[in-house]
């Protein structure tokens, strides 16, 4: 689970950058059909939007980090219970016969 968890965030990462490209290319397009060129406030709507989307994009990668490191996290905690009832059972079983 928590390498399908990082696989998917990863996916979902490229296609958030994806979308970010094509809306930084939409920005882009409308600045120069208006006339205007790529100096002051268009540039610095750009350069807001682009770092925008890769904050985006960076929280994307976390949250996936983040679910994957609880996937492996509960396997852990799994993996100890389980030693313990076995534990359990060995001293349990163990006192019946002394």
């Amino acid at each position: 689970n928590a390498d399908s968890a990082r696989m998917e965030a990863q996916a979902r990462e490229t296609a958030q950058r994806t979308s970010a490209q094509r809306q930084l290319g939409s920005i882009r397009a409308g600045v120069s059909k208006s006339g205007a060129t790529m100096e002051g406030t268009p540039l610095a709507v750009l350069s807001e939007s682009a770092a925008n989307a890769e904050i985006d994009a960076l929280n994307t990668r976390y949250s996936g980090q983040r679910e994957a490191a609880l996937y492996e996290s509960r396997g852990r905690n799994a993996k100890t219970a389980g030693y313990m009832r076995a534990g359990t059972s060995l001293l349990s079983s163990a006192g019946r016969y002394f």
